[in-house]
């Protein structure tokens, strides 16, 4: 789905309200929120711009995010969002991406019309209960290894979490979990700084979730994002009318996803799967699924609590900060209570906003245009050495066979699949002429012949390796250096992007990286991108 997204869109056009390529899609996007935003709503820009400002105090911010949050007071004002779950030092550098993009199209978009307002704003995904997924942060440590670093309340690992993200509050051992970091961390002249800035914000008592922002802003400086949390109080005051919607409407939200999935399910993969109600209640501070129940009743997984529908609605009016929504009604609350023009999003969820269309019209919300975010591989000195001494480039490394030949034949100018190959042919070759002339002979003997033969063949690929492993043993320094920056650059087998924390970047080359990779990013370039960091080193000298 995302690959058609980015280089044959006219094939799932209809999956989305707008053309995120052309001017003209933002133009109807903003077009169409003017009549719908706040349209039916019971809350004014001025109410959600006062939340906003209340909730950012606590987050450490510059005062361009509080200049943004009065800009959005105004009715020509729109909103570029983002968003990601509430993780340790902000995540994966993925995170950072995201949020960079929100404030570069909100620039580009300012350029393009002028006569409009646009601010970056970031959703915290904070009540999330996958504590597992956002425990941890990934980084190379002082000898080049992947080195996990994770933190648990009261130091111990629970089989199961259902407490959501947002209530969590740092204990004692989050003073573990820096040490831990620091004495991982390969020591620069930027490490203290850097590890002054984790104890700021990291401290016993403080929640996660403001903990995440207050970070984020750190690294960020004055990029004047928005953080906006939705399991304030206030905030979901304002998600009633799209809850209340949601129970008193159920199953129809479902039935939207599930219509549109079964037109898309035979060529493409499925990113959500929706439940009869898509939202969760709060109950002594644990996370259960709302499902409907016998008697036209609905409960709590796993708990004997039922509602008739009309109290948990009531229950709405008195209690609105117990309920939190799923995957399929995020988007929506988010796009309800917003001006939102734009969402930047990764290649899963630009995927499951395919199946959403028929759900923001449900609930009368404008589908904003979704830009995909983008995707970067950060280049580091050694690498770019690497590459430049044996010649091979970031794509020669996605399959590390292959350029272990390349490099180890160019070494000692022993081309081992060539000679193979020779081999092979050669052998298939002279095979042919044997059981040609002989199958006059004898042809149950030739058959024998031919199946011992073959037998051989297939031994062929199994000797090349043993070869090309033997020459690696005897280039092993080669091989270390080449397993190091795969490693490098595809941690885990997977994107850099999506393992490594920012912090191992920030702390070899300071803090102004931030800024570097700002300029250095191609918003509309929606290939992998390469920023070269060898580049900032000499830009700062």
């Amino acid at each position: 789905m995302f690959t058609d997204y980015l280089y044959s869109f006219d094939k799932v056009r209809e999956l989305y309200a707008f053309d995120y390529r052309s001017e003209s899609g933002f133009e109807s996007c903003i077009e169409e929120k003017k009549r719908n935003y706040i349209k039916e709503a019971l809350f004014t820009r001025d109410e959600v711009a006062d939340v906003l400002r209340d909730q950012n105090i606590n987050f450490d911010v510059s005062s361009k995010t509080f200049e943004n949050i009065e800009l959005l007071r105004k009715e020509n004002t729109f909103a570029v969002l983002t968003g990601q779950q509430v993780g340790m030092l902000s995540g994966n550098c993925y995170t950072i991406l995201k949020a960079l993009c929100a404030v570069k199209l909100s620039d580009e978009l300012g350029s393009m019309f002028p006569s409009y307002n646009f601010v970056p704003v970031f959703w915290m995904e904070d009540e999330d209960h996958d504590f597992l997924e956002i425990n941890h942060i990934n980084i190379f440590n002082r000898t080049n290894e992947l080195k996990k670093i994770s933190y648990f309340e009261k130091g111990e690992q629970k089989d199961k979490y259902t407490k959501p993200v947002s209530i969590i509050k740092s204990d004692e051992f989050i003073n573990d979990f820096i040490d831990s970091l620091a004495n991982e961390l390969q020591p620069t002249d930027f490490t203290s700084n850097i590890i002054s800035i984790v104890r700021k914000h990291y401290i016993e008592g403080s929640l996660l979730k403001d903990s995440f922002a207050g970070f984020m802003n750190s690294i960020l400086k004055n990029q004047g994002l928005i953080f906006c949390d939705p399991s304030d109080r206030k905030i979901k005051n304002f998600f009633s009318y799209i809850f209340s919607k949601e129970i008193a409407s159920y199953p129809t939200a479902c039935e939207e996803v599930v219509k549109t999935s079964a037109d898309i399910e035979n060529e493409y993969e499925l990113q959500i799967k929706p439940r009869a109600l898509n939202m969760f209640y709060i109950h002594n501070d644990q996370r259960y699924v709302v499902e409907p129940k016998e008697d036209e009743l609905l409960g709590l997984r796993n708990l004997k609590i039922r509602f008739h529908r009309d109290e948990l609605i009531e229950r709405l009016k008195s209690e609105p900060e117990k309920f939190s929504s799923n995957v399929v009604l995020r988007p929506i609350l988010q796009d309800y209570v917003l001006p939102t023009v734009a969402y930047i999003g990764g290649p899963s969820e630009v995927s499951y906003f395919a199946q959403l269309k028929g759900v923001y019209k449900h609930f009368n919300v404008t589908m904003p245009v979704i830009f995909p975010r983008v995707s970067v591989t950060f280049i580091e000195s050694k690498v770019k050495n690497f590459f430049e001494r044996y010649s091979v480039s970031f794509t020669d490394m996605i399959n590390l066979s292959d350029v272990a030949k390349k490099i180890l034949s160019d070494i000692d100018n022993t081309d081992i699949e060539k000679i193979f190959t020779t081999y092979r042919d050669e052998f298939r070759s002279l095979n042919f002429e044997f059981i040609e002339k002989l199958e006059p002979i004898d042809r149950n003997l030739t058959q024998n012949f031919k199946n011992r033969a073959e037998k051989f063949d297939d031994t062929f690929d199994q000797m090349q390796a043993k070869f090309i492993n033997s020459m690696m043993k005897q280039n092993e320094s080669v091989t270390n250096k080449l397993n190091n920056i795969r490693n490098n650059l595809f941690p885990g087998d997977k994107l850099q992007e999506r393992t490594i924390n920012i912090l191992y970047f920030l702390n070899k080359y300071n803090l102004d990286t931030i800024d570097f990779i700002f300029e250095k990013l191609n918003l509309f370039d929606f290939n992998h991108q390469l920023i070269d960091l060898s580049l900032k080193t000499v830009d700062s000298r």
